[in-house]
């Protein structure tokens, strides 16, 4: 995947220097050309409540955030995969809801979901070594502060482990 390459210090508090739209995924694949907008609603689910609670992620979080991370990559990274069919399907190719339940199970990640009003609307992976291995928001949820309260909550389960940087390799 093209892309760039974010190594942010731990801080006490977040700055992120990050362009979340950059860094969200998508759920059920549509190949169409045109971006869909946050009004289509077959797309779509806003998060109603100004109240966004970041979690640990469990099993049963598997569906739901697959299908944000496939959703955030089908419809915000158009501009990465050009709708090519091939490249969108090897993206897409273990983000299944039982990969996602094997990097639960692993004790070198740590997992959190951004949920309002019971539908989550972020996900982020984390693992031990300092790699940010996934961050994606729904689409239609970028610039709400999701993106920042999930980076927020990553730098401190970093900093519990006693890192000193994060990195994340992002698309364009």
């Amino acid at each position: 995947r093209p892309g760039m390459r974010v190594v942010s210090p731990i801080r006490a508090t977040c700055r992120l220097a990050i362009d979340t739209a950059k860094i969200d995924a998508c759920g059920p694949p549509t190949f169409s050309t045109r971006r869909p907008k946050a009004s289509d609603s077959a797309y779509f689910k806003r998060a109603t409540s100004t109240m966004i609670t970041v979690r640990p992620a469990n099993d049963k979080d598997a569906e739901a955030a697959i299908d944000v991370v496939r959703r955030s990559i089908t419809i915000l990274c158009v501009d990465d995969h050009r709708n090519d069919q091939t490249t969108l399907r090897t993206w897409l190719a273990n983000k299944t809801p039982r990969n996602f339940v094997d990097w639960l199970s692993n004790d070198e990640n740590f997992c959190i979901v951004a949920e309002s009003d019971g539908c989550l609307f972020g996900v982020g992976v984390l693992q031990r070594r300092g790699e940010i291995v996934l961050f994606y928001l729904a689409p239609g949820e970028q610039r709400r502060g999701i993106g920042k309260t999930i980076h927020a909550e990553l730098e401190r389960k970093a900093h519990a482990w006693g890192l000193d940087a994060l990195q994340l390799d992002s698309t364009k």
